[in-house]
């Protein structure tokens, strides 16, 4: 008997030509999806139908077959979708009738609890269910399981009354395009074990996982190759550590000899013979391998002193770092890129639980020439993401920064052939690095469109200052020009391409408004960086200066003004650009109602205590007085500034 998982996508349609009947067996646990549960993934379904989307994955359900014979298999994760999705082709009939049987019996049962087995059996023939439940365990399931089949039917009546044709396009949708990932585990699996892994841990088959194994499954010519090719995956796909760290662990010994120091790259023909060892990626996996191949949690299990170090290493470059990005949206990015030089469609959107939506196109007819240079052009990104763009770096205890920690390569001694790699903490902030914090803190952080472009840039470059400029242009022409497109459309007309834009469709216009705390926060953090970057040679203070995470906009002459405050603003100015400022939540909670110069004492102690706040702030508070005046005046001079820098770099 095969001791492995194979895993499988499935439509409903796919499932009604079998003959396969799943039990729910007596060591799972009742029915307990609530109605807000059971609306939501209504809802979604019905958004994602008429939408057009292409695809719906309704998620994951692991089973084990019992009959050496017959189809029948327990059901042993995923009961709780599985039995929602009968309920809800029950409702709609008609050609979703045959994925509620098999041969007149119900295609779901239920061991032991006969009367939930016959209480399906009287809805599916559409007859008054007359037994009786034994215990309230039956009861409260049932009772579970009759509120979800009246809040579906009551959806239905609902939603599509007296809309045949919309009901239709709907029952289609459900049949062809709502998706299942069936994965069967060995027989010989200790079930009543798994599962209490299943419901203690949480172990579930990630998207990335499956996507793993669909494309390892194409590299058929050669098992070694295929092995090699997952551990290079398993390292791109750890995204709590630098790639070289994740290299060691996957190879059992270090790297640093495949890493070429005049272009920082990676001899990956060098890697992959070095990549031997147990099989813990061919496809079928096993279930052992799939938990064991994953990179644990928070690096619990790594040791990263084991790696050789060069004599003068550092503590610091040792501390913890976490990706601005998860695994699934690193991949989302990737395939953008290769759809791009492939000269195909970009994806609908970038969204981590649509993962496998997005790869559905790329995953039909997948050549193994093509599963292997989407894992090369994978891991060629990985690196490039680990050398050129922030990640959250824990410098204190209770500390996140945003750091770029260059990989180098270094001799022992002088004249030495052992080489070690080293990623020593930058001293003060930089341009490059602030720049893409201020991007990362003022847009979406689920999707983060710019990086797809700049990820591809570094594609064809590595030059530090080229990136740079490169990354400035494209933030003016994403985020400061008349585009009308979606961030989506911007980002992808801009790769492979240099960033060129026309100064008649720059539009800062914005800033002139009167919005108060309507006003885009991005305006602000935009701000902090121009101030940065054009005025830091005049204050020296700024130069440890970080981007954080900031929701609150600050009215510098507050809305509520104090009659004893002679540092106000009059309604004309109280909501412009001048008189406001991107603060924290606690900074605004803080400041409150507060006067002008009460607000600057607080500021300035803060700055002394090395909490500066704002740069904008910064300039604002070193007048003790504050006026209409000096509020035009300093909205002027902030729009001009920011006119400079973007006309500078377009």
């Amino acid at each position: 008997m095969s001791n492995s998982v194979a895993s499988g996508i499935f439509s409903i349609n796919d499932i009604i030509a079998t003959d396969t009947i799943y039990n729910i067996p007596r060591y799972q646990r009742l029915y307990v999806w609530t109605n807000d549960q059971v609306t939501t993934l209504l809802e979604d379904i019905q958004h994602a139908c008429f939408t057009e989307r292409p695809l719906f994955y309704l998620g994951g359900v692991l089973i084990v077959r019992t009959s050496d014979t017959l189809p029948h298999f327990d059901l042993i994760d995923g009961q709780q979708r599985f039995t929602t999705l009968w309920l809800l082709c029950l409702t709609l009939g008609l050609e979703l009738s045959g994925f509620l049987e098999v041969e007149e019996k119900s295609r779901l049962t239920f061991s032991i609890r006969q009367d939930v087995t016959r209480y399906f059996d009287a809805i599916r023939k559409n007859k008054e269910f007359k037994g009786k439940l034994n215990g309230q365990l039956e009861a409260g399931s049932l009772t579970k399981i009759i509120n979800a089949k009246n809040l579906i039917r009551g959806f239905v009546a609902t939603e599509f009354k007296d809309q045949p044709e919309r009901l239709e396009k709907f029952r289609n949708y459900i049949r062809y395009q709502v998706k299942v990932i069936i994965s069967t585990v060995p027989v010989k699996t200790n079930l009543n074990k798994l599962f209490e892994v299943i419901n203690n841990r949480g172990l579930q088959l990630q998207h990335h996982e499956i996507l793993k194994s669909f494309i390892l499954s194409k590299i058929t010519s050669d098992k070694k190759v295929r092995i090699r090719y997952g551990k290079i995956w398993n390292a791109c796909a750890d995204m709590t550590d630098y790639i070289e760290r994740n290299l060691y662990y996957e190879a059992g010994r270090s790297v640093v000899e495949f890493y070429t120091l005049h272009n920082g790259k990676f001899d990956f023909t060098g890697l992959l013979k070095i990549m031997d060892g147990k099989d813990t990626v061919a496809s079928p996996m096993t279930l052992s391998a799939i938990i064991e191949s994953r990179p644990p949690k928070n690096n619990e299990f790594k040791t990263p002193r084991e790696l050789e170090e060069h004599p003068e290493t550092k503590d610091d470059e040792y501390e913890s770092v976490r990706s601005i990005l998860t695994f699934p949206q690193l991949l989302q990015h990737t395939l953008r890129i290769d759809l791009f030089r492939s000269g195909k469609k970009d994806i609908p959107q970038i969204i981590e639980k649509d993962l496998l939506v997005s790869f559905a196109g790329f995953l039909k007819d997948l050549t193994e020439k093509e599963a292997l240079a989407f894992i090369e052009l994978l891991f060629e990104i990985r690196v490039r993401f680990d050398k050129h763009v922030i990640k959250w770096v824990t410098t204190s205890p209770n500390t996140e920064t945003h750091l770029i920690k260059p990989l180098q390569k270094q001799r022992k001694k002088a004249y030495s052939q052992t080489f070690y790699f080293r990623r020593e903490k930058p001293s003060g902030s930089d341009a490059f690095t602030l720049l893409q914090s201020m991007l990362y803190h003022s847009q979406q952080k689920t999707t983060l469109h710019w990086l797809t472009p700049f990820l591809y840039k570094m594609l064809s470059t590595e030059n530090r200052d080229e990136l740079l400029i490169y990354l400035q242009k494209l933030d003016n022409a994403m985020f400061c020009t008349k585009d009308p497109d979606e961030l989506m459309n911007r980002s992808w007309k801009y790769l492979g391409k240099e960033v060129k834009v026309a100064p008649e469709t720059i539009n800062l216009e914005d800033l002139k408004k009167s919005d108060g705390t309507g006003f885009w926060h991005y305006w602000f953090y935009k701000l902090e960086y121009v101030l940065w970057f054009m005025e830091r040679q005049h204050h020296p203070d700024w130069r440890n200066f970080r981007m954080t995470s900031k929701n609150s906009i600050e009215h510098v002459s507050p809305q509520t003004q104090k009659r004893q405050d002679f540092n106000t603003v009059s309604k004309a100015c109280l909501n412009t650009f001048g008189n406001l400022a991107l603060v924290t939540r606690n900074i605004n909670s803080e400041y409150g109602h507060n006067e002008y110069n009460v607000k600057q004492r607080q500021f300035l102690n803060n700055k002394k205590d090395n909490r500066l706040d704002s740069l904008k702030l910064d300039i604002i508070y070193v007048s003790d007085e504050w006026n209409d005046e000096l509020c035009n005046a300093h909205n002027l001079k902030m729009q001009l500034l920011m006119k400079d820098y973007v006309e500078k770099y377009i």
